[in-house]
């Protein structure tokens, strides 16, 4: 019965649940890349263990990391003096997160999305806690972004983990524990299913346009 009640939180419609004040959420676009006959679809960053993952504070606020430039390629290590890192946070709407692969020519209907929407309840010194962290990072961002080093997953993890909302967190090496967007979900799935997210975290999901290849989940 345990198992079957994760299977019916996991696969729930995406819009059941709206972001309640004592809540915060997780939202993740898997990667991805064109499927076979599909010349139309264009490639993304990161491919299909890419993706994107970042934290929803309130109704339409959302705090991403990510890096400031592309090309020709973001840093492979990270750099350890401000002065030389290409990341920021920045405070972006729900809308704009999820569009975030939408820099290519032809532009994606959100419902096109393979997408998962981690609600977490907060509790009022958590939520402090968030906006405190949300305006520190945004004004002077805490890492570098970097191939070998932090990313969108490893700082959402690390967001996660100073407020107190899991179980066993890592606490050093962190990106080398969450290389991937996939490594997270795993993360936030084994909460839901046996940590601190037991009966009280939702996870929504919507599988994505055929038209793309998924990445896939590490089975929990």
């Amino acid at each position: 019965m345990r198992a079957f009640a994760f299977l019916f939180l996991f696969f729930v419609s995406y819009k059941v649940f709206p972001q309640t004040p004592d809540s915060i959420r997780v939202l993740i676009i898997y990667g991805s890349k064109p499927a076979k006959g599909h010349p139309e679809e264009y490639k993304w960053f990161g491919g299909r263990p890419g993706g994107h993952v970042a934290i929803q504070v309130d109704k339409d606020r959302v705090i991403s990391f990510g890096p400031t430039k592309y090309r020709p390629i973001c840093h492979i290590f990270a750099r350890s003096k401000p002065a030389n890192f290409r990341s920021r946070y920045r405070v972006e709407t729900v809308e704009r997160f999820w569009e975030t692969f939408n820099y290519t020519g032809a532009r994606y209907p959100i419902d096109s999305l393979k997408r998962m929407v981690v609600s977490i309840p907060v509790t009022p010194k958590q939520k402090r806690k968030l906006d405190s962290i949300a305006s520190a990072y945004t004004a002077h961002v805490p890492y570098d972004y970097a191939v070998l080093g932090m990313r969108c997953a490893s700082s959402s993890y690390e967001v996660l983990a100073q407020l107190g909302l899991l179980e066993k967190p890592y606490k050093h090496h962190i990106w080398w524990h969450i290389l991937f967007p996939r490594d997270i979900r795993y993360e936030l799935m084994k909460e839901v299913r046996y940590g601190r997210g037991v009966g009280t975290w939702r996870i929504e999901q919507n599988k994505g346009s055929r038209s793309r290849k998924w990445d896939y989940d590490r089975k929990v």
